[in-house]
Protein backbone atom coordinates (compact mmCIF):
# COMPACT_ATOMS: atom_id res chain seq x y z
CA UNK A 1 0.00 0.00 0.00
CA UNK A 2 1.34 3.34 -1.02
CA UNK A 3 0.55 5.36 1.75
CA UNK A 4 1.67 8.79 -0.21
CA UNK A 5 -0.66 8.09 -2.76
CA UNK A 6 -3.53 7.10 -0.12
CA UNK A 7 -3.35 10.37 1.60
CA UNK A 8 -3.30 12.28 -2.14
CA UNK A 9 -6.24 10.70 -2.70
CA UNK A 10 -7.87 11.79 0.74
CA UNK A 11 -6.32 15.26 0.50
CA UNK A 12 -8.22 16.08 -2.91
CA UNK A 13 -11.32 13.79 -2.07
CA UNK A 14 -13.19 14.70 0.77
CA UNK A 15 -10.99 11.94 2.99
CA UNK A 16 -13.79 9.37 1.25
CA UNK A 17 -11.38 7.05 -0.09
CA UNK A 18 -11.03 3.68 1.47
CA UNK A 19 -8.50 0.94 1.13
CA UNK A 20 -8.71 -2.72 0.25
CA UNK A 21 -12.46 -3.22 -0.38
CA UNK A 22 -14.08 -6.12 -1.69
CA UNK A 23 -15.87 -5.44 -4.91
CA UNK A 24 -18.16 -8.73 -4.68
CA UNK A 25 -21.03 -6.52 -3.23
CA UNK A 26 -20.29 -4.05 -6.36
CA UNK A 27 -21.36 -6.32 -8.85
CA UNK A 28 -24.50 -8.11 -9.59
CA UNK A 29 -22.57 -11.07 -10.36
CA UNK A 30 -21.30 -10.88 -6.76
CA UNK A 31 -17.68 -11.89 -8.06
CA UNK A 32 -14.17 -10.30 -7.57
CA UNK A 33 -11.36 -9.01 -5.25
CA UNK A 34 -10.83 -6.44 -3.50
CA UNK A 35 -10.04 -2.79 -4.57
CA UNK A 36 -6.71 -1.03 -4.11
CA UNK A 37 -8.25 2.07 -3.59
CA UNK A 38 -12.10 2.94 -3.66
CA UNK A 39 -14.67 5.81 -3.58
CA UNK A 40 -18.29 6.24 -4.13
CA UNK A 41 -18.39 9.41 -5.70
CA UNK A 42 -22.73 10.38 -4.57
CA UNK A 43 -22.16 14.16 -6.31
CA UNK A 44 -21.27 14.97 -10.62
CA UNK A 45 -18.41 17.20 -8.84
CA UNK A 46 -16.98 14.53 -6.54
CA UNK A 47 -16.83 12.00 -9.60
CA UNK A 48 -15.21 14.70 -12.01
CA UNK A 49 -12.24 15.45 -8.75
CA UNK A 50 -11.85 11.73 -8.71
CA UNK A 51 -11.19 11.29 -11.99
CA UNK A 52 -9.53 14.21 -12.91
CA UNK A 53 -7.21 13.45 -9.89
CA UNK A 54 -6.56 10.06 -11.09
CA UNK A 55 -5.96 10.83 -14.16
CA UNK A 56 -3.18 13.97 -13.59
CA UNK A 57 -1.23 11.46 -10.67
CA UNK A 58 -1.23 8.59 -13.66
CA UNK A 59 -3.24 6.20 -11.19
CA UNK A 60 -5.08 3.36 -12.18
CA UNK A 61 -8.25 3.76 -12.74
CA UNK A 62 -11.79 1.89 -12.86
CA UNK A 63 -15.29 3.33 -12.85
CA UNK A 64 -18.36 1.33 -12.40
CA UNK A 65 -21.62 2.26 -12.33
CA UNK A 66 -24.26 -0.71 -11.12
CA UNK A 67 -21.81 -3.43 -11.45
CA UNK A 68 -23.22 -5.10 -14.09
CA UNK A 69 -22.10 -6.83 -17.54
CA UNK A 70 -18.55 -6.82 -15.93
CA UNK A 71 -16.60 -9.69 -14.09
CA UNK A 72 -14.02 -8.48 -11.40
CA UNK A 73 -10.58 -10.69 -11.08
CA UNK A 74 -10.32 -12.63 -7.97
CA UNK A 75 -7.51 -10.59 -7.42
CA UNK A 76 -9.13 -7.44 -7.56
CA UNK A 77 -7.95 -4.07 -9.11
CA UNK A 78 -5.15 -2.38 -8.51
CA UNK A 79 -5.62 1.35 -8.68
CA UNK A 80 -8.51 3.76 -7.94
CA UNK A 81 -11.81 2.35 -8.26
CA UNK A 82 -14.67 4.80 -8.52
CA UNK A 83 -18.73 3.66 -7.85
CA UNK A 84 -20.55 6.17 -9.70
CA UNK A 85 -23.40 7.39 -7.53
CA UNK A 86 -24.19 10.64 -9.16
CA UNK A 87 -27.99 10.51 -9.57
CA UNK A 88 -29.50 13.31 -10.94
CA UNK A 89 -32.76 13.39 -13.19
CA UNK A 90 -34.89 16.32 -14.96
CA UNK A 91 -37.80 16.23 -17.03
CA UNK A 92 -38.61 19.13 -18.73
CA UNK A 93 -41.56 18.45 -21.38
CA UNK A 94 -40.32 15.36 -23.76
CA UNK A 95 -36.73 16.16 -22.87
CA UNK A 96 -34.56 14.48 -20.11
CA UNK A 97 -31.60 15.01 -18.72
CA UNK A 98 -29.90 12.52 -16.09
CA UNK A 99 -26.41 11.92 -14.85
CA UNK A 100 -24.50 9.02 -15.49
CA UNK A 101 -25.12 7.13 -12.46
CA UNK A 102 -28.88 7.15 -12.00
CA UNK A 103 -30.51 3.49 -12.26
CA UNK A 104 -31.62 2.62 -15.74
CA UNK A 105 -34.63 0.85 -14.70
CA UNK A 106 -35.33 3.39 -12.01
CA UNK A 107 -35.18 6.18 -14.96
CA UNK A 108 -37.43 3.78 -17.40
CA UNK A 109 -39.77 3.93 -14.10
CA UNK A 110 -39.99 7.59 -13.57
CA UNK A 111 -40.60 8.33 -17.26
CA UNK A 112 -43.24 5.81 -17.50
CA UNK A 113 -44.83 7.55 -14.67
CA UNK A 114 -44.11 10.93 -16.55
CA UNK A 115 -45.91 9.90 -19.41
CA UNK A 116 -43.17 9.55 -21.77
CA UNK A 117 -42.50 6.77 -23.94
CA UNK A 118 -39.23 5.26 -25.29
CA UNK A 119 -37.48 3.33 -22.97
CA UNK A 120 -40.45 0.50 -22.26
CA UNK A 121 -37.25 -1.81 -23.75
CA UNK A 122 -34.78 -0.93 -20.77
CA UNK A 123 -37.28 -1.94 -18.22
CA UNK A 124 -35.32 -4.83 -15.95
CA UNK A 125 -32.11 -3.79 -17.60
CA UNK A 126 -29.36 -4.12 -14.96
CA UNK A 127 -27.25 -0.65 -14.80
CA UNK A 128 -26.68 2.64 -14.62
CA UNK A 129 -27.20 5.10 -17.63
CA UNK A 130 -23.51 5.30 -18.21
CA UNK A 131 -22.80 2.03 -18.49
CA UNK A 132 -26.13 1.26 -20.64
CA UNK A 133 -25.01 4.35 -23.25
CA UNK A 134 -21.65 2.77 -23.35
CA UNK A 135 -22.77 -0.20 -24.34
CA UNK A 136 -25.68 0.97 -26.22
CA UNK A 137 -27.88 -1.51 -23.84
CA UNK A 138 -31.37 -2.34 -25.52
CA UNK A 139 -33.62 -4.89 -26.00
CA UNK A 140 -37.08 -6.14 -27.69
CA UNK A 141 -35.66 -4.50 -31.24
CA UNK A 142 -35.00 -0.87 -29.76
CA UNK A 143 -31.87 0.57 -27.87
CA UNK A 144 -30.72 3.87 -25.88
CA UNK A 145 -28.95 4.90 -29.51
CA UNK A 146 -32.54 5.31 -30.79
CA UNK A 147 -33.13 8.28 -28.11
CA UNK A 148 -30.08 9.74 -26.75
CA UNK A 149 -29.64 12.67 -28.65
CA UNK A 150 -26.12 13.66 -26.75
CA UNK A 151 -24.08 13.42 -23.66
CA UNK A 152 -21.39 15.37 -21.31
CA UNK A 153 -18.36 13.82 -20.78
CA UNK A 154 -14.58 14.59 -19.33
CA UNK A 155 -11.54 13.69 -20.94
CA UNK A 156 -8.41 12.99 -19.51
CA UNK A 157 -7.10 16.41 -19.98
CA UNK A 158 -9.98 17.69 -17.80
CA UNK A 159 -11.92 19.54 -20.75
CA UNK A 160 -15.54 19.06 -20.56
CA UNK A 161 -17.15 18.10 -24.21
CA UNK A 162 -20.47 17.63 -25.53
CA UNK A 163 -20.85 14.32 -28.01
CA UNK A 164 -23.79 14.15 -30.15
CA UNK A 165 -25.24 10.98 -31.12
CA UNK A 166 -23.56 10.84 -34.37
CA UNK A 167 -20.43 10.81 -32.50
CA UNK A 168 -20.84 8.32 -30.41
CA UNK A 169 -20.65 5.35 -33.53
CA UNK A 170 -23.75 3.23 -31.76
CA UNK A 171 -23.44 -0.29 -32.89
CA UNK A 172 -24.99 -2.96 -32.05
CA UNK A 173 -24.15 -3.08 -28.34
CA UNK A 174 -21.11 -1.05 -28.76
CA UNK A 175 -19.96 2.43 -28.89
CA UNK A 176 -17.01 4.80 -28.95
CA UNK A 177 -16.61 3.80 -25.29
CA UNK A 178 -16.87 -0.12 -25.49
CA UNK A 179 -15.39 -0.89 -28.87
CA UNK A 180 -13.54 2.28 -29.88
CA UNK A 181 -10.21 3.63 -27.83
CA UNK A 182 -12.36 6.96 -26.59
CA UNK A 183 -10.86 8.08 -23.16
CA UNK A 184 -13.55 9.72 -21.26
CA UNK A 185 -16.26 9.54 -18.91
CA UNK A 186 -19.95 9.91 -19.02
CA UNK A 187 -21.11 12.62 -16.87
CA UNK A 188 -24.57 13.41 -17.96
CA UNK A 189 -27.07 11.99 -20.80
CA UNK A 190 -29.53 13.83 -22.88
CA UNK A 191 -32.64 11.74 -24.31
CA UNK A 192 -35.77 12.93 -26.04
CA UNK A 193 -38.85 10.68 -25.66
CA UNK A 194 -42.50 11.21 -26.45
CA UNK A 195 -45.80 11.46 -24.54
CA UNK A 196 -48.03 9.03 -24.34
CA UNK A 197 -50.15 7.42 -21.88
CA UNK A 198 -48.97 6.63 -18.63
CA UNK A 199 -50.95 4.09 -17.48
CA UNK A 200 -50.14 2.29 -21.01
CA UNK A 201 -46.53 3.00 -20.50
CA UNK A 202 -46.09 1.64 -16.97
CA UNK A 203 -48.33 -1.75 -17.88
CA UNK A 204 -45.83 -2.21 -20.64
CA UNK A 205 -42.88 -1.62 -18.32
CA UNK A 206 -43.79 -3.71 -15.75
CA UNK A 207 -44.89 -6.56 -18.56
CA UNK A 208 -41.03 -6.37 -19.60
CA UNK A 209 -40.02 -7.21 -16.31
CA UNK A 210 -41.95 -9.76 -15.59
CA UNK A 211 -40.76 -10.79 -19.19
CA UNK A 212 -37.32 -11.19 -17.40
CA UNK A 213 -38.12 -12.62 -14.33
CA UNK A 214 -39.75 -15.54 -16.00
CA UNK A 215 -36.73 -16.10 -18.14
CA UNK A 216 -34.81 -16.78 -14.29
CA UNK A 217 -32.45 -13.43 -14.92
CA UNK A 218 -33.17 -13.07 -10.69
CA UNK A 219 -32.63 -16.59 -9.60
CA UNK A 220 -29.00 -15.98 -8.49
CA UNK A 221 -26.53 -13.35 -9.46
CA UNK A 222 -25.52 -12.79 -12.57
CA UNK A 223 -23.65 -10.08 -14.62
CA UNK A 224 -26.86 -9.78 -17.55
CA UNK A 225 -26.48 -11.67 -20.87
CA UNK A 226 -23.41 -12.99 -21.33
CA UNK A 227 -23.16 -13.07 -24.73
CA UNK A 228 -23.89 -10.88 -27.31
CA UNK A 229 -26.69 -12.04 -30.31
CA UNK A 230 -24.94 -13.02 -33.67
CA UNK A 231 -26.15 -10.79 -36.41
CA UNK A 232 -26.74 -12.44 -39.36
CA UNK A 233 -24.45 -10.36 -41.61
CA UNK A 234 -21.23 -11.91 -39.44
CA UNK A 235 -22.29 -15.84 -40.32
CA UNK A 236 -22.78 -17.87 -43.36
CA UNK A 237 -26.59 -18.50 -42.71
CA UNK A 238 -26.75 -20.84 -45.07
CA UNK A 239 -24.45 -23.59 -43.85
CA UNK A 240 -26.07 -22.12 -40.41
CA UNK A 241 -29.42 -23.90 -41.61
CA UNK A 242 -27.14 -27.63 -42.88
CA UNK A 243 -25.97 -28.27 -39.61
CA UNK A 244 -29.43 -27.70 -38.34
CA UNK A 245 -29.72 -24.84 -37.27
CA UNK A 246 -33.54 -22.76 -37.42
CA UNK A 247 -32.44 -19.30 -38.73
CA UNK A 248 -35.46 -18.32 -40.64
CA UNK A 249 -37.23 -17.90 -37.19
CA UNK A 250 -35.17 -15.27 -36.46
CA UNK A 251 -35.17 -13.30 -39.64
CA UNK A 252 -37.03 -10.11 -38.15
CA UNK A 253 -34.69 -9.37 -35.71
CA UNK A 254 -32.15 -10.48 -38.43
CA UNK A 255 -29.75 -12.05 -35.14
CA UNK A 256 -29.27 -15.41 -34.06
CA UNK A 257 -29.81 -15.22 -30.09
CA UNK A 258 -26.57 -16.93 -28.17
CA UNK A 259 -29.07 -18.45 -25.81
CA UNK A 260 -30.20 -20.20 -28.76
CA UNK A 261 -27.25 -21.72 -29.67
CA UNK A 262 -26.42 -22.37 -26.15
CA UNK A 263 -29.82 -24.54 -25.70
CA UNK A 264 -29.29 -26.27 -29.30
CA UNK A 265 -26.25 -27.80 -27.84
CA UNK A 266 -27.59 -29.04 -24.37
CA UNK A 267 -25.37 -26.71 -22.26
CA UNK A 268 -28.58 -25.55 -20.37
CA UNK A 269 -27.21 -26.27 -16.78
CA UNK A 270 -23.50 -26.52 -17.34
CA UNK A 271 -21.63 -25.80 -14.33
CA UNK A 272 -18.26 -25.46 -13.78
CA UNK A 273 -17.23 -24.74 -9.65
CA UNK A 274 -19.80 -21.87 -8.73
CA UNK A 275 -20.85 -20.89 -12.39
CA UNK A 276 -23.32 -22.23 -14.13
CA UNK A 277 -25.42 -22.03 -17.15
CA UNK A 278 -29.27 -20.78 -16.12
CA UNK A 279 -31.63 -24.15 -16.46
CA UNK A 280 -34.35 -21.40 -18.04
CA UNK A 281 -32.64 -18.75 -20.39
CA UNK A 282 -29.05 -20.16 -21.91
CA UNK A 283 -27.71 -17.00 -22.01
CA UNK A 284 -27.00 -16.46 -18.36
CA UNK A 285 -24.71 -17.32 -16.39
CA UNK A 286 -24.97 -17.82 -12.61
CA UNK A 287 -23.03 -17.19 -9.58
CA UNK A 288 -24.73 -20.59 -8.09
CA UNK A 289 -22.57 -20.76 -5.01
CA UNK A 290 -19.24 -18.54 -3.98
CA UNK A 291 -18.43 -18.97 -7.81
CA UNK A 292 -15.02 -17.48 -8.68
CA UNK A 293 -13.97 -15.60 -11.58
CA UNK A 294 -11.85 -18.54 -12.70
CA UNK A 295 -14.72 -21.03 -12.70
CA UNK A 296 -17.25 -17.68 -14.99
CA UNK A 297 -13.54 -17.84 -17.28
CA UNK A 298 -13.36 -21.60 -17.68
CA UNK A 299 -17.21 -21.84 -18.55
CA UNK A 300 -17.40 -19.05 -20.98
CA UNK A 301 -14.27 -20.46 -22.65
CA UNK A 302 -15.49 -23.83 -22.92
CA UNK A 303 -19.18 -22.16 -24.25
CA UNK A 304 -17.34 -20.77 -26.62
CA UNK A 305 -15.48 -23.40 -27.85
CA UNK A 306 -18.33 -25.57 -28.20
CA UNK A 307 -19.83 -22.96 -30.30
CA UNK A 308 -16.93 -22.74 -32.63
CA UNK A 309 -16.56 -25.94 -33.30
CA UNK A 310 -20.37 -27.27 -33.31
CA UNK A 311 -21.52 -24.31 -35.47
CA UNK A 312 -17.83 -21.96 -36.75
CA UNK A 313 -19.13 -19.04 -34.88
CA UNK A 314 -17.21 -16.70 -32.15
CA UNK A 315 -19.20 -15.92 -29.81
CA UNK A 316 -18.23 -12.31 -28.38
CA UNK A 317 -18.94 -11.41 -24.57
CA UNK A 318 -21.22 -8.78 -23.51
CA UNK A 319 -19.39 -8.59 -19.81
CA UNK A 320 -16.34 -6.90 -19.31
CA UNK A 321 -13.67 -8.47 -17.76
CA UNK A 322 -12.10 -6.23 -15.45
CA UNK A 323 -8.57 -6.44 -13.42
CA UNK A 324 -7.39 -9.33 -15.29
Amino acid sequence: MDNDILQKLNNELEGKVQINISLKEYTTFKIGGPAQYLIEADTLDLLKKAYQFACQEGINLTVLGGGSNVLISDDGIKGLVIINRARVLKIAGEIVEVSSGYNLTKLVKETAQAGLAGLEFAAGIYGTVGGGVAGNAGAYGSDLSQVVTEIEVLDPSGEIKILKNENLKFGYRSSIFKDGDYQGIILRVWLKLWPDDAKKITELVNQRIAERMNKGQEDYPSAGCAFRNVPFAEVDLDALKNKGLDIDKFKEIKKIPAGYLLETLNLKGKQMGGAKVSDKHGNFIFNVGSATASDVVMLTSFIKQQVRDNFGIQLKEEIKYLGF
